[in-house]
């Protein structure tokens, strides 16, 4: 008769041997494209700085844009304006591309606050290791963002 260790270490065992891992070529699989190593690969950078938090990533639903996500707590949001977002976006390649971001109504909120969202067209698709770097300027705020 074995002890309860050695009947764990079958059932283990045995459990580990009905694995199957994924057989999808990652450029097909947008689960396996969206994370690297356990990070989000679309992401440029995430800011927190004097109350102000907002994220800047390759848009999920089109890689040719980026977007800006703000999170605005509920009650301030139905009578604020909405800031102007700029952006410069300097491309390995050396390529400038600079324009106002364009707000994409459509809000969603929860946990008492709203995620106000921008985009900004980059004119193709693209993935952050083809981005030097990011200003953006909120309101009249500007801070520099180097994807690592």
């Amino acid at each position: 008769m074995e002890g309860p260790e050695m009947l764990n270490r079958r059932k283990l065992l045995a459990a580990l041997a009905g694995v199957s891992l994924p057989l999808a070529h990652p450029a097909q699989s947008p689960v396996t494209r969206a994370t690297k190593e356990g990070r989000n690969v679309r992401l440029i950078a995430h800011i927190e700085h004097n109350g102000l938090s907002f994220r800047v990533a390759i848009d999920d639903a089109d890689e040719s844009f980026l977007k800006i996500s703000i999170p605005e707590e509920d009650k301030s949001f139905a009578r604020s304006q909405r800031p102007v977002v700029r952006l410069k976006v300097l491309m390995r390649s050396d390529k400038v591309l600079e324009g106002r971001a364009e707000p994409t109504p459509g809000w969603v909120g929860s946990g008492g606050y709203v995620d106000v969202t921008y985009r900004f067209g980059l004119g193709k698709r693209t993935v952050v290791d083809e981005i030097h770097s990011v200003t953006i300027w909120i309101g009249d705020e500007r801070y520099v963002l180097f994807p690592f």
